[in-house]
């Protein structure tokens, strides 16, 4: 039975969760330390990147969001999710120029 309990002990799934969940109760700081951890465990973790992302953007932290985000588009560049909050990201930061420039080339690229 414990077995149960101790799955997924080595994956960043658990934490991932966790922050998910809170950055959906706009508790973005408490998001944050979850998904840290889950980085920690799991760099690659499927949908990290843009979770942590969120976080940084509802904390005000926008050049480490757009860090994650642009890391997040290495490896899937036609992703509109991801693009809409680079661009975000960018205009909160003052930007402008990338961020017109990102919606100009995610726009080619979908």
């Amino acid at each position: 039975m414990a077995e149960i309990y101790k799955e997924n002990g080595n994956s960043g799934e658990r934490p991932y969760q966790w922050g998910y969940m809170y950055n959906g109760w706009d508790e973005c700081a408490k998001a944050l330390t979850f998904l840290e951890k889950a980085k920690e465990i799991e760099l690659n973790y499927k949908g990290l990147r843009v979770e942590l992302a969120y976080s940084y953007n509802c904390l005000g932290r926008f050049d480490n969001a757009i860090f994650e985000l642009q890391t997040a588009l290495d490896g899937n560049p036609a992703d509109a999710y991801v693009n809409k909050k680079l661009i975000y990201a960018q205009i909160k930061s003052g930007q402008l120029a990338k961020a017109a420039e990102n919606y100009r080339k995610g726009n080619q690229t979908l």
